[in-house]
């Protein structure tokens, strides 16, 4: 094999195993990936961006827990402010069905748009949950009643 390809073969296989090594380093904790997202693109009005980035964000699979949820927030007040309330409804109502006891997005934070989007998906949440218990209060209301004598 001639000299010029061997070292070719040996740069680059150096610049590999450089890349190989910074790649975990360059890629930092979920909560401070997720805020430069925010901060980069979020805050400036770029929700298309937003919604692209978020959605290979959560992708990750070191996204958990509350990172991961604050994402999904931010994920359906981006779909609402694109224009697509309907799209940030289901993102919120699938952090609703994951999570029954998440109190909404922060007033203090989101825009009466975002707060609308998540009323509707609680709306539907609940009452997808009155349709569903429905059946099962009225077999305990017969059950509790005793039949009629004869």
């Amino acid at each position: 094999m001639p000299l010029h390809i061997r070292r070719m073969t040996t740069a680059v296989l150096v610049a590999l195993m450089v890349c190989v090594n910074v790649a975990p380093v360059i890629a930092g904790a979920p909560a401070n990936d997720l805020k430069q997202i925010e901060y980069q693109y979020y805050f400036r009005g770029k929700y298309a961006a937003t919604i692209d980035a978020l959605q290979t964000f959560l992708a990750r699979v070191d996204v958990v827990g509350d990172v991961r949820v604050h994402a999904q927030e931010c994920l359906a007040a981006a779909h609402t402010l694109s224009g697509a309330p309907d799209a940030g409804r289901e993102v919120f109502a699938r952090i609703i069905a994951a999570h029954p006891d998440y109190p909404g997005p922060d007033p203090n934070v989101y825009n009466p748009e975002v707060l609308a989007a998540y009323g509707k998906a609680r709306d539907e949440y609940a009452a997808l949950a009155l349709r569903n218990a429905a059946p099962a209060a009225a077999d305990t209301v017969s059950a509790a009643v005793p039949a009629p004598a004869q």
